[in-house]
């Protein structure tokens, strides 16, 4: 097999947040891995098109996640969408808005970038985002919302206590 060849890219990849989103309970090791190695698509991948209300077809947009450093992008089948990935890991199955559950950017992906900048309604979490006219309002929207404030502020936590583990931990190569 020559060098030059290009291998084939698998989707959805092992470590697609769609992978962790409803799950039951993430582990310390399986919240690290989609802190630190997400998966984020090549410039090669092909966003699906998706019609809005009107019938006009939107994509995804890789600069989202240029922009939204806290935004993955799933493609696996029934979650192809965006995903807050903090909000994701961070799960507590309510939003702040009257213990209303959670939806989309947390638990489904957002897809109807159209109606982006809409209100909040627990998306970004259970379902996906895939409203992408207007998805940067949207976007906006989610990350002032006091639960996505708590979910950076508990992975900063956990981030800063792994890191205090990782640094007590004896070199035995020393």
């Amino acid at each position: 097999r020559s060098c030059m060849q290009s291998e084939k890219v698998e989707y959805p990849h092992p470590s697609d947040i769609g992978h962790f989103v409803n799950a039951f309970k993430l582990s310390k090791e399986d919240k690290l891995r989609l802190l630190q190695y997400t998966w984020i698509p090549d410039k090669d991948y092909q966003f699906p098109s998706i019609a809005d209300s009107t019938g006009q077809k939107r994509k995804f947009q890789p600069s989202y996640l240029e922009e939204f450093p806290w935004l993955s992008y799933s493609a696996l089948p029934g979650s192809e969408g965006a995903f807050c990935r903090y909000c994701v890991i961070m799960e507590t199955n309510k939003s702040e808005r009257g213990n209303q559950e959670l939806g989309v950017f947390v638990k489904r992906p957002f897809r109807h970038y159209k109606q982006a900048k809409e209100r909040f309604s627990g998306i970004f979490v259970k379902r996906p985002f895939r409203h992408y006219k207007e998805a940067k309002g949207r976007f906006r929207a989610h990350q002032e919302t006091l639960y996505h404030a708590f979910s950076m502020a508990v992975v900063k936590n956990f981030l800063a206590q792994e890191e205090k583990l990782h640094q007590k931990r004896p070199n035995l190569f020393l």
